[in-house]
């Protein structure tokens, strides 16, 4: 029997969905058109980190930003690190980019952000059950946080500009689960 045929009996017989490990985050921006709405979610290394043990954070997702007269939606790439200052170990340092897509005149196209953050791991989660006709699963951290970003973009049509932003965002565990006939 070939691969083909063997993956489409699988797919045939069965499903199987997963959620990655996600951080999500929603606030407020200012910037020289005014006020926003900004979030983001994405798939990120320490919300898997059920033991809080990772000094590096790496994340990508979507990202968007809803004003009255605008709407933007794009992708970013995080890196972010654990400052060690004092025993303390929720804070973080970090960068992002993001690109805009089908940007319009003088709105965002590309950006590139500093974040401070203060990020509290709640706890870890590692639990699965199985029957023999499915299975289901979660693993990973739940954490909430507070941030603050400071950042600079190019402009649709040149230009460029400044932008501050705060918010609160939320780290869950990833869940997964498969099913057959």
């Amino acid at each position: 029997m070939s691969a083909a045929w063997r993956v489409s009996l699988v797919l045939l017989g069965g499903c199987a969905a997963a959620i990655p490990p996600t951080q999500s985050s929603i606030g407020a921006m200012a910037n020289a058109n005014g006020v926003a709405i900004r979030g983001s979610a994405g798939a990120h290394a320490k919300a898997a980190d059920r033991t809080d043990r990772l000094d590096v954070d790496v994340g990508a997702g979507y990202v968007f930003e809803h004003a009255e007269t605008m709407t933007a939606h794009g992708t970013y790439i995080a890196l972010a690190r654990r400052l060690p200052l004092g025993g303390r170990r929720d804070l973080w340092l970090g960068g992002r980019f993001e690109q805009f897509w089908r940007a319009d005149m003088g709105e965002p196209s590309r950006g590139l952000n500093l974040r401070l953050a203060l990020r509290h791991h709640v706890g870890g989660v590692a639990a699965g059950s199985s029957d023999g006709s499915g299975a289901a699963g979660i693993y990973g951290a739940l954490a909430v946080g507070a941030h603050a970003d400071v950042g600079v973009r190019t402009l649709e049509g040149g230009g460029a500009a400044v932008m501050l932003s705060a918010g609160l965002s939320l780290d869950l565990p990833a869940l997964f689960g498969a099913a057959s006939r």
